[in-house]
């Protein structure tokens, strides 16, 4: 049996001490983790990022696969960086191997590094960062208006 129990008020801890007293001591050994909460990317954002990205490949030419690829380099990549300890270390082995020397090795690397970034890893507040940096990006440098949730498009 897995649950998972959000903690967001005192009532729902009467919850998790109700789940762990229904856990028999002869049963098989569970596992309990208490993390911080974090909000998944929604439907609705992951939605409306591709209608975005759709819009700018239109407007550059560049299919959407490589608009989308050029937008994760410019602007997740850096957000991920700072954010992501995993992400950090994986940019700075490839940052080692620039620096040893390799530079065709480090630049496959970081190649597909990106390829690998996904909008997938976002929480709610990275990719709301993102959107909000593409958004200001297609305004400023592309002179593209992209269109806000509450928009008809």
């Amino acid at each position: 049996m897995k649950k998972t129990i959000v903690l967001k008020s005192a009532q729902q801890f009467s919850s998790v001490l109700t789940a762990l007293d229904s856990i028999k001591a002869d049963d098989d050994v569970h596992q309990v983790e208490i993390r911080p909460y974090k909000k998944n990317l929604s439907a609705e954002q992951r939605g409306l990022y591709f209608k975005w990205i759709q819009i700018l490949s239109l407007h550059t030419g560049d299919t959407k696969e490589d608009a989308h690829l050029e937008y994760k380099k410019r602007f997740l990549a850096p957000i991920f960086e700072r954010e992501k300890e995993w992400y950090r270390e994986l940019i700075e082995s490839v940052r080692t191997v620039y620096r040893n020397g390799d530079t065709s090795v480090a630049s496959k690397m970081h190649s597909a590094i990106m390829k690998l970034t996904s909008i997938r890893d976002a929480d709610t507040k990275e990719m709301s960062e993102y959107m909000s940096d593409l958004r200001m990006f297609a305004l400023n440098k592309l002179n593209v208006t992209l269109p806000l949730p509450e928009d008809d498009f």
